[in-house]
């Protein structure tokens, strides 16, 4: 009996470390999950965005093998990265050099892998996919920076009056307005490969069209709005505006129901007169 029970607490034992198995694999971060799509960041192992020994600054995806700890944070900013934002699953934006980026990939077990973030994950499907096709469309755009996150904010206005330089420089671009992380361009469709190709770019979509409730009264073909052409002397009223013709009203009026005395008046009024009446 002792040996049979000490075989279920066993097989109990093994079962259960199986679940904890099972469900720490399926926590484990093995996708991207990007507003243009689910991404498996492990097909992009290698790319970045310069050379391994380079100081080039880009943004990177950092993601885990499990749940994001402290000790995780930690190692990615001790070793020289900027930690932009948290992206499911169990990855961080981060902004450093490829040679920062290397590093970290190499620095713990619990780092799934390092990639460049594409410029295809910036620009939203709400555009027409980009082909010979569509490259001269033209386009509206509304542009969001990433969090720069500078040591200061005169660090976070350089990175900015760069970002909009760059924009500028883009051939058949122009940049409309321009509010902290958010620029307003126009240009064509093709051009938007390029903005997207910033690395402090993070997100492209088409630029909100807001329309007022206000009506336009002017004529086709006018410049100047309608006039009011009424008589102001009440001719142009034919009684159809209220409804008063319909129920016959005018009726009632020529059999002397004119108002006063009206309350009596209807309390003496047989149904036999009312129906002469309507």
């Amino acid at each position: 009996m002792k040996l049979q029970a000490a075989a279920l607490n066993a097989r109990t034992a093994l079962t259960a470390l199986a679940l904890v198995a099972v469900a720490t694999s399926a926590q484990a971060g093995e996708v991207l999950r990007m507003k243009t799509g689910t991404v498996d960041p492990a097909n992009l192992a290698g790319r970045l965005s310069a050379p391994t020994n380079s100081n080039v600054v880009g943004t990177y995806v950092v993601q885990f093998n499990s749940a994001i700890t402290r000790a995780d944070q930690l190692n990615v900013t001790t070793l020289g990265g900027a930690i932009v934002r948290y992206l499911p699953d169990d990855a961080l934006v981060v902004r450093s050099s490829a040679r920062i980026a290397n590093t970290i990939l190499r620095s713990s077990p619990s780092v799934r892998t390092v990639v460049a973030y594409e410029p295809s994950w910036k620009v939203s499907p709400a555009f027409a996919p980009a082909s010979v096709f569509s490259s001269k469309n033209g386009v509206v755009a509304h542009v969001r920076l990433f969090p720069l996150g500078g040591k200061s904010q005169a660090t976070n206005d350089k990175l900015q009056k760069a970002t909009l330089a760059k924009l500028k420089s883009i051939p058949g671009l122009e940049v409309q307005s321009s509010d902290g992380r958010s620029f307003v361009v126009a240009g064509t469709r093709g051009a938007l490969e390029a903005v997207a190709s910033i690395e402090t770019v993070e997100w492209i979509q088409p630029e909100a069209k807001f329309q007022t409730l206000a009506v336009d009264f002017a004529q086709e073909g006018d410049n100047e709005p309608a006039k009011n052409t009424a008589a102001g002397d009440y001719k142009d009223i034919g009684g159809y505006e209220t409804g008063t013709k319909l129920m016959n009203f005018d009726t009632a009026w020529g059999k002397g129901l004119t108002g006063p005395l009206q309350p009596r008046a209807a309390l003496a009024i047989t149904p036999s007169q009312l129906k002469s009446v309507f």
